[in-house]
């Protein structure tokens, strides 16, 4: 009877520390991969920020002519025009 428990208790832990073993390297795994994931959040974030700061930088240069002005404006119409005949499929 003492030597069936020995049994079962040495079956149990052995159990116990392959679930842990294994819950450990999962748990490393998941680790590594939600680190990785912030660091390409990081570089997506850094990227749209050099995006903005560029299309800002383009926006603020002052238009001399008035020509230039009304053409602008003309095809910003036009944007407007084209991205309102697309169909949007996903909403």
């Amino acid at each position: 009877m003492i030597l069936a428990l020995e049994i079962i208790g040495l079956l149990f832990m052995a159990i116990v520390a392959g679930i842990s073993i294994a819950a450990l390297v999962i748990f490393i795994q998941m680790f590594s991969q939600i680190k990785y994931q912030n660091y390409l959040l990081a570089k997506l974030t850094h990227s749209i920020n050099n995006i903005g700061n560029t299309v800002n930088s383009i926006n603020n240069i002052p238009n001399n002519s008035v020509a230039q002005q009304d053409f602008v404006e003309e095809s910003q119409i036009a944007n407007m025009e084209e991205q309102s005949a697309i169909p949007h499929i996903i909403r």
